[in-house]
């Protein structure tokens, strides 16, 4: 009985450091071959607006890649009053395409649930 209750206990050990990790980061995060790497981390109107964020990032990326004029402005404002604090973020992004199109297909995604971060890999369509 013991020595069947010690295999036992062994093969769910095993089983339990084969199994891979289910919410491993994806290499393609750091080394991605032929495509584009973009995040987002969170996002006020919820992870929809977070993918889309990450889309565009990488939409821009790629865009850049083939010559595309991007230029992107940002104005941050913080304040504290009375030991309240509030910050305020103004985004301007502007492209200047001149006939050419940008074409690009999404390759694979990743959510990190520890950083509220998410993540997409996109390739250009040739």
């Amino acid at each position: 009985m013991r020595k069947s209750l010690l295999y036992t206990g062994f093969i769910f050990l095993t089983a339990c450091v084969a199994s891979p990790v289910q919410n491993a980061r994806p290499d393609w995060i750091d080394h991605p071959a032929d495509g584009v790497v973009a995040s987002c981390r969170t996002h006020a109107k919820g992870r929809a607006a977070q993918e889309e964020c990450a889309i565009q990032r990488a939409r821009a990326r790629l865009a850049a890649e083939q010559g595309v004029v991007i230029s992107q402005q940002t104005l941050t404002q913080e304040a504290v009053r009375n030991g309240t604090s509030s910050s305020a973020m103004d985004q301007q992004t502007r492209q200047q395409i001149v006939n050419q199109t940008v074409k690009s297909r999404l390759i694979d995604s990743w959510y990190d649930p520890l950083t509220d971060e998410f993540f997409v890999y996109m390739e250009r369509v040739r």
